[in-house]
C-alpha cells in the first residue's frame, strides 16, 4: 500500500499526486508535457514557471505594485495630453511610448536590485571562505554552537 501526501493541496485517497502516472504529469488542471520535447513541451514548461511565479505571494505582490504604478503613471500622462487637446492618434502613441518606457524602467530597476543582492552574497561568500582558510576548526566550532543553540544535540552533530 502506498502512502498519499496529507495536507492542503494534497490529492485525495486513490488520486495520484504530481509526478505519478504519465511522464510530465503535473497538478490537476495543468497541461501535461508530451513525451518528446518540442514546442508544446516548451509551452508547458513556460506555463509551469509562470504559474509558480504567480503563486509566489512575494513575486505576485511585486508585479501588482509595478503594474499599478505603470497604470497610474500612464493614465496621468494621458490625462495631461487629453486636457491639452491632443488627438486620438497622439494619445495612442503616448500611451504606447509610456508603457514601453515604464517596462524598461521597471526591468532596469529589478536588474540593478538583483545585481546588488548578488554582489552582497558574493562578498559574504568571500568573507566566509577567508574565515574558513584562517581558522577551519574555529568555524566548525562556531557552526556546531549555532546548531546546538537551535536544539540539536552534540551526538547529532557529525560535521566530518
Amino acid at each position: 500500500m502506498t502512502s498519499t501526501p496529507q495536507g492542503p493541496g494534497a490529492p485525495g485517497p486513490g488520486v495520484p499526486g504530481p509526478g505519478a502516472g504519465a511522464p510530465g504529469a503535473g497538478a490537476p488542471g495543468e497541461p501535461v508535457a508530451p513525451a518528446r520535447p518540442g514546442i508544446a513541451a516548451t509551452a508547458v514548461l513556460r506555463w509551469r514557471r509562470l504559474r509558480a511565479a504567480l503563486t509566489d505571494a512575494g513575486s505576485f505582490r511585486g508585479w501588482m505594485i509595478d503594474a499599478n504604478d505603470g497604470i497610474i503613471a500612464t493614465a496621468s500622462l494621458l490625462q495631461g495630453f487629453a486636457g491639452a487637446g491632443a488627438s486620438d492618434r497622439l494619445l495612442l502613441f503616448a500611451a504606447t511610448a509610456a508603457t514601453i518606457a515604464g517596462g524598461l524602467s521597471a526591468g532596469g530597476a529589478k536588474w540593478a536590485e538583483v545585481a546588488a543582492e548578488r554582489e552582497a552574497e558574493q562578498r559574504l561568500v568571500r568573507e566566509e571562505s577567508a574565515e574558513l582558510d584562517a581558522d577551519l576548526h574555529g568555524e566548525i566550532d562556531e557552526l556546531a554552537a549555532h546548531w546546538q543553540g537551535k536544539g540539536l544535540t552534540p551526538a547529532g552533530l557529525v560535521l566530518f
